[in-house]
């Protein structure tokens, strides 16, 4: 029913075996392991300790932290439940229709059902997420990461923890997507249509909503920011600082002087 394996330990699933890929590679001090009444069905495992948690399936996952817990389905293979605490890292590997991404937190609790795999996960203690870029081009320059930071991230999933679906930064969220620079109370963001939406706080409208590149300054309470091309879409009480870079020229039909700041307002 129960077995303990005391330091350093490991359990990982045996070569070849059937469904090894989508079972748990686990590395920590202490690792605990509770089973199902076949006996060899895992059912539950902490970790404690320089742990490590490592998932195969169709795309790589791996998680440390200095513990880990664990629950599965009755399949043996499904998370239902995952918790990691102090120190979390969680490295995701690039899918086909997903880029590597990483995420840093003090902690993470995620959860689901049997049916569905893990659904929603929650990472607090200034959480960092990075959407690391496709390898650039033979003598071109690497693009920037995408980056994301708030006081909570929340996480909507599909059945996986590398299948998000939105990304919900809370309190004080930030972006930086190539060379603008975004903020807001809540900061969205939707992978699927690589666009981050920030809103206002529906229960108490804080700081507005602000993108800031090196030609424009946009305030307004309600911003979409398409992070491959930098479009944005601003609404409610938009506010804008345009300025020209220096060394631009102007015509003398020219409606404004390049060195002056535009203000708008709309």
């Amino acid at each position: 029913k129960n077995l303990e394996l005391h330091g350093p330990a490991r359990a990982m699933p045996r070569a070849g075996a059937r469904g090894a890929a989508d079972q748990p590679d686990m590395l920590a001090d202490t690792i605990t392991l509770a089973f199902q009444d076949d006996g060899v069905t895992l059912q539950r495992a902490s970790l404690t300790g320089q742990a490590s948690l490592k998932l195969a399936g169709a795309s790589a996952r791996s998680i440390n932290a200095s513990s880990i817990d664990l629950v599965m389905a009755p399949d043996g293979h499904t998370l239902t439940t995952l918790r990691a605490n102090e120190r979390v890292v969680v490295d995701l590997a690039a899918t086909a229709t997903s880029r590597a991404r990483t995420i840093t937190a003090a902690s993470l609790a995620a959860s689901g059902d049997d049916a569905h795999g893990l659904t929603s996960a929650r990472f607090d203690g200034e959480p960092v997420f990075t959407e690391h870029p496709d390898p650039a081009p033979a003598g071109a320059a690497p693009a920037r990461p995408l980056k994301g930071t708030g006081k909570v991230l929340v996480l909507k999933l599909d059945g996986q923890l590398d299948a998000i679906e939105t990304a919900e930064f809370q309190q004080q969220a930030k972006f930086e997507s190539g060379e603008a620079t975004a903020t807001g109370d809540i900061a969205r963001y939707d992978e699927a249509r690589k666009v981050v939406l920030f809103r206002p706080n529906d229960r108490e409208k804080g700081r507005m909503p602000q993108v800031e590149n090196k030609d424009i300054k946009v305030d307004a309470w309600s911003i979409d920011l398409d992070t491959e091309s930098q479009n944005l879409k601003a609404s409610d009480s938009v506010t804008t600082q345009s300025r020209s870079q220096p060394g631009s020229q102007s015509s003398g039909a020219a409606l404004f002087d390049p060195s002056d700041i535009v203000l708008g307002r709309a």
